[in-house]
């Protein structure tokens, strides 16, 4: 169980991690966009250095992201495979709760 929502906890960060970089990306196309129309040689060159720096690490992330999104699911499947195990027990239980609960009314 711990191990799943450490999982989520990884996804969450990960997603404000991508939410920066999608915004950073925004931020240079419009940047790129407002030099491209002005003469300035060699001033532009890392401006597009940056620009693919930070598409390719989008990349990584979503390409993490979908790992995560792969790992949560087993894990979840494996946390209902055990809770459907555990349902097993759980007509004894009740029943042996009935008979505690009986036997602490009757006199």
């Amino acid at each position: 169980m711990e191990a799943r929502l450490a999982v989520i906890r990884q996804q969450s960060d990960l997603q404000l991690e991508l939410d920066a970089a999608n915004s950073d990306l925004e931020r240079l196309k419009e940047a790129s966009a407002a030099v491209s129309g002005r003469d300035t040689g060699d001033a532009s060159a890392p401006l597009v250095a940056r620009l693919l720096q930070t598409h390719d690490a989008i990349r990584k992330m979503e390409a993490r992201k979908r790992a995560l999104e792969k790992e949560l699911e087993g894990r979840t499947r494996a946390l209902g495979e055990v809770l459907s195990g555990l349902n097993a027990f759980r007509p004894a239980i009740l029943e042996q709760r009935r008979q505690a609960e009986a036997a602490a009314t009757s006199p």
